[in-house]
């Protein structure tokens, strides 16, 4: 069997979400069925067959840290976070092991991904 890392990118501003009225520094700590949005993808990744989990954290990485406290996920954090989406991806890519097959990218505000999801993506590339 392969070995896949999970990375989540949580590392952006929310600029449209705090525009649009959102309290919280980040959307991803904004709570969704009585969780934060962030805290769903992570425990979605971790119930995959993905190992490790890496959560890329940037913007308000103190509220994101606290909203996944407690689960076994390694925490990489990309400085460079307000230069976009490209940064956070290096900066997971750079925190997974070497003998990883590969890595998934999964966003950190897509609560309503699944485990099963995640690893039908991984047999996908297996095969």
């Amino acid at each position: 069997m392969i070995r896949v890392a999970a990375v989540v990118l949580a590392a952006g501003r929310s600029s449209r979400f705090r525009e649009a009225g959102g309290s919280e520094e980040t959307k991803l700590v904004a709570s969704l069925d009585g969780k934060p949005i962030v805290r769903h993808v992570v425990e979605a990744a971790l119930a995959s067959c993905t190992r490790p989990v890496v959560v890329v954290v940037g913007h308000a990485r103190g509220a994101v840290e606290a909203a996944i406290a407690g689960l076994p996920a390694t925490i990489a954090f990309n400085p460079d976070y307000a230069t976009g989406l490209a940064s956070s991806v290096r900066a997971g890519l750079a925190a997974t092991p070497a003998d990883v097959d590969g890595a998934l990218m999964l966003l950190g505000d897509m609560p309503n991904v699944e485990a099963r999801l995640i690893d039908a993506l991984i047999d996908a590339f297996e095969a």
